[in-house]
């Protein structure tokens, strides 16, 4: 289960103790004082009515200072930050569906996500203005930048690769060893197709995915599976 998985059945574990600490948060923060309950705040926050927007952004921001050790460095409220994460799992996961397949696995995708959220939510402090936005907006950022840091690397790493794997130091023939990879099953037709394009015959990557029908982001990912494959296999049978 990915780190946003979790957050279902850690709220739960922490849900029992909402109503006690509730009572201490609207001491330090007056704005929830108008709340009978942890519930009715949960509710309250997850409200789709444009008309109460500002005051669920107060509440949130309510929710940032106690989460954040910042505001209170004499308070531990984990409560605070489980509570805080959970109305956003919703969130999280509409950022991942929109990133889709991608070169980082779910857990760093997610940590990448919730620390982009927990940065924006240490900024969060008087101005509750847009708090909601900030915090969605911090961890849909920081997840693309990730994205974006996993694909430059990949794409330094496979042309390092690359050049060992294929060169013709290492080999005479490189077509005829993404043959045999291929027929032993190390790669797949379309890998054997997006190396021997982009890496032998040096075409450009765009119009080779395009012909393939990949993204160049899909196309650089199934280039990179394939060349640590061929690394491994290579280092195997030498």
């Amino acid at each position: 289960m990915s780190l946003v998985g979790e957050l279902e059945p850690l709220f739960q574990q922490v849900r029992p103790r909402l109503d006690a600490v509730f009572v201490r948060w609207q001491r330090l923060e007056p704005t929830l004082e108008k709340f009978a309950s942890a519930d009715e705040l949960i509710a309250y926050c997850r409200t789709q009515d444009r008309a109460l927007y500002a005051e669920k952004n107060d509440a949130l921001a309510a929710l940032c200072r106690l989460a954040t050790p910042a505001a209170y460095p004499r308070t531990d409220d984990a409560e605070a930050g489980v509570l805080l994460i959970y109305l956003f799992s919703g969130a999280f996961r509409n950022i991942a569906k929109e990133i889709g397949p991608c070169l980082l696995s779910l857990d760093e995708l997610d940590a990448e996500m919730l620390c982009g959220f927990w940065e924006a939510a240490a900024r969060v402090r008087t101005n509750s203005r847009a708090a909601s936005t900030r915090l969605y907006h911090g961890a849909r950022l920081r997840a693309w930048e990730a994205v974006a840091q996993a694909r430059q690397r990949a794409c330094s790493t496979v042309d390092l690769d690359c050049a060992d794997v294929l060169s013709p130091a290492a080999s005479a023939n490189p077509p005829g060893i993404l043959s045999q990879a291929l027929q032993e099953g190390v790669i797949n037709q379309i890998q054997c197709e997006l190396i021997a394009a982009t890496q032998i015959n040096k075409e450009p990557t765009v119009p080779v995915a395009r012909s393939l029908g990949l993204t160049r982001a899909a196309a650089t990912m199934q280039r990179t599976r394939a060349m640590r494959r061929l690394a491994a296999w290579l280092t195997a049978t030498s």
